[in-house]
């Protein structure tokens, strides 16, 4: 989870540089002119390694069932970052995590046993934060944050794809850094 207040201006903002928005996505097409403090500025790199762009295609099962009502193949309550991200790593990347390893905040004590983690991003990776840590211009609510690593940019930075970006239960993708990243099974 991650706080509101972040949120929008950042989505925006990387979005426009990375040039991910799209059709279906909730922020398409807006501006806020704001590059959030620790965020990746405008024009900017194109990424490498990147996976093409997947849209919200989350299932409709889910999707489309009110926030936290149902539960995933995995465990994970619908539309919440865990449930997106364990989903993601299983369509994507072939994986399947080890455990159902909890609240995001604890993923990466969790799973740290099964799979390496650290601070160097990779396609596929899962980025994470711990509760209330703040990192790449985002800062997670208090049970942390976990998106899929869609593409590493020649800075360092990384596109990610998520649910539950400021706790509204949608879909974005957005540009940032996080404070470590857990290699399940790296694309």
């Amino acid at each position: 989870m991650i706080t509101k207040q972040h949120a929008v201006a950042f989505i925006l903002s990387a979005q426009q540089s990375s040039g991910l928005a799209a059709a279906g996505n909730p922020t398409a097409g807006t501006s806020s002119g704001v590059t959030p403090s620790g965020g990746v500025p405008a024009g900017s790199p194109a990424p490498i390694d990147a996976t093409p762009p997947s849209g919200d295609d989350y299932p409709a099962a889910w999707r489309d069932a009110p926030i936290s009502s149902v539960f995933d193949s995995w465990g994970y309550p619908n539309r919440q970052c865990t449930s997106f991200v364990a989903w993601r790593l299983s369509t994507r990347n072939g994986a399947r995590l080890a455990i159902t390893a909890g609240d995001a905040g604890t993923w990466d004590e969790a799973l740290a046993p099964y799979y390496r983690v650290d601070a160097v991003p990779a396609v596929g990776a899962v980025a994470h934060w711990n509760p209330n840590e703040s990192s790449g211009g985002l800062t997670a609510g208090p049970v942390g944050h976990v998106g899929w690593v869609q593409a590493v940019h020649p800075d360092g930075s990384v596109t990610v794809e998520q649910y539950n970006l400021g706790s509204d239960g949608r879909y974005v993708q957005y540009r940032t850094r996080a404070g470590r990243y857990i290699h399940v099974r790296d694309l």
